[in-house]
């Protein structure tokens, strides 16, 4: 058998230089000189014992020195070109990173930045709209209305960069605790109800009854589902009762709750996106994207330990999130 402790010493021996430049052994220009020496050794043998046979023994020694020289020089020239393409990538990784570093530092600052200033919007018109020396006519009643809807969009999609960059960067630490599905989902149903469009929140709700209790992440639960209701109430038809939340237990070990919607399905060609942030349209060649929403509901459902799927059809669309209802140890 082979002994890795003497491949080992081996490696660091003749191939120290791999090592240096975070390369593999064929990638690696002290690899390719003890190739091209091997390739030279046998080329001089064998351009010597056929100049022998047919050249005076003076003539056969200028052709090997000759020989010898010149593939000397272009093994030199090799391993210094493999050697340079090998830096230049190290140099090009290491700028990379350091942009990648600067974009990083850069939408922190960004984010905070935003945060405050959408907090101070938002607390300066609650002060206007309780100030009571001044009633408000429709249209600065309107105009109110739309300034909070705007920040309360622009506070949302703060939040969800400062989510998307905590779970990219593994930053994300969860907090689980027992918590009762009942409570959670109807202060989610609540939340839905008291938004801009109070009669698309869920009105058919079907519980299974006496739900155990179940260990999560509370606040990442209230996001997932804050996320499918939503979604669901955003994309139901204005009129009647169009969205149903239902919960229950499978197996005995796994909590599925589903969020359905009629209306419109997602198209087809959307499908396949649905959980990304971005992606390349084929035809068009554009930068797409079906909001951030989905893929930070997706991506929390996993470090749960779940998954959310879907299904949807021209008529009725229906988001599963499927969690454990013990998270797994290494969350």
């Amino acid at each position: 058998m082979n002994d890795p402790k003497k491949k080992s010493f081996l490696r660091r021996v003749l191939f120290a230089n791999c090592d240096a430049l975070g390369v593999g052994i064929w990638s690696c220009p002290s690899f390719i000189f003890l190739i091209m020496g091997a390739v030279i050794i046998v080329t001089i043998l064998t351009t010597y014992v056929i100049a022998e046979q047919h050249a005076d023994p003076e003539v056969v020694i200028a052709i090997v020195t000759l020989l010898t020289v010149f593939l000397l020089i272009i093994t030199q020239v090799l391993v210094n070109a493999f050697e340079k393409i090998v830096r230049s990538r190290q140099v090009e990784a290491a700028r990379t990173k350091e942009v990648a570093e600067l974009k990083d530092q850069f939408l922190y600052l960004a984010v905070h930045d935003l945060a405050s200033a959408a907090t101070a919007v938002k607390w300066g018109l609650k002060m206007l709209e309780r100030n009571p020396d001044k009633t408000q006519t429709p249209y600065e009643q309107e105009i109110f209305s739309s300034i909070r809807t705007r920040n309360d969009r622009l506070v949302t999609l703060v939040h969800q960069i400062a989510l998307i960059t905590q779970i990219e960067h593994g930053e994300i630490m969860l907090h689980t605790e027992p918590v009762l599905l009942s409570e959670l989902l109807n202060d989610a149903i609540k939340k839905q109800r008291g938004g801009d469009a109070p009669e698309r929140a869920a009105c058919n709700i079907d519980i299974a009854p006496q739900l155990p209790l179940f260990i999560t992440d509370r606040d990442f639960f209230n996001e997932i589902i804050d996320t499918l209701l939503y979604n669901a109430r955003m994309h139901a038809p204005h009129d009647g009762c169009n969205i149903a939340i239902s919960a229950k237990i499978e197996a005995d070990t796994v909590l599925v709750v589903a969020v359905e919607n009629n209306g419109e399905g997602i198209p087809a060609e959307l499908q396949a996106h649905i959980f990304e942030k971005f992606w390349r349209n084929e035809k068009t060649g554009k930068i797409e994207r079906a909001g951030f929403g989905l893929y930070i509901a997706q991506s929390l459902a996993r470090l749960l330990g779940g998954d959310i799927t879907f299904t949807s059809d021209p008529t009725i669309t229906c988001f599963t999130l499927r969690l454990p209802l013990t998270p797994p140890v290494n969350t």
